[in-house]
């Protein structure tokens, strides 16, 4: 399967999926309703408080801004601005060490012999589900 990769344009959700469809050989409706549930999921998990990782990709987490106080730049009043929670992103070091060198990255999977002891565990055997500890 030849790898598909945006050049000239902005990639939005419309073209995300075709290209992910083009990639893996699945329907764009299958690749939509993936997708659709990943960012769902993601958002969820943020807005619960938790951190989403993916492995050599990025990490979504939600913060914590207190409330303070600011100037209202026509009136030099202060204004309590509330306390909130904010969404950050920060990408892999792989692709912030790609940005830098402008490297051009293939592939961000990780290879089985590269990965952990877990991740090779479920490529050998696909169909045993894999405990964590305390589970």
């Amino acid at each position: 399967m030849a790898r598909i990769v945006p050049t000239s344009t902005d990639v939005n959700f419309t073209r995300l999926v075709e290209l992910v469809a083009a990639e893996s050989g699945v329907s764009e409706d299958e690749v939509r309703k993936v997708l659709r549930g990943t960012f769902d999921v993601i958002g969820r998990t943020v807005l619960a408080g938790h951190k989403v990782t993916v492995t050599n990709f990025g990490s979504w987490a939600g913060v914590r801004k207190a409330a303070r106080y600011a100037r209202n730049p026509q009136t030099g009043n202060r204004v309590l601005v509330p306390a909130r929670l904010e969404g950050r992103f920060r990408w892999s070091q792989t692709i912030v060490n790609a940005l830098a060198t402008g490297q051009r990255l293939t592939t961000l999977a990780k290879s089985a012999k590269h990965a952990g002891p877990r991740a090779q565990a479920r490529e050998s055997y696909p169909d045993v589900r894999l405990a964590a500890v305390g589970e």
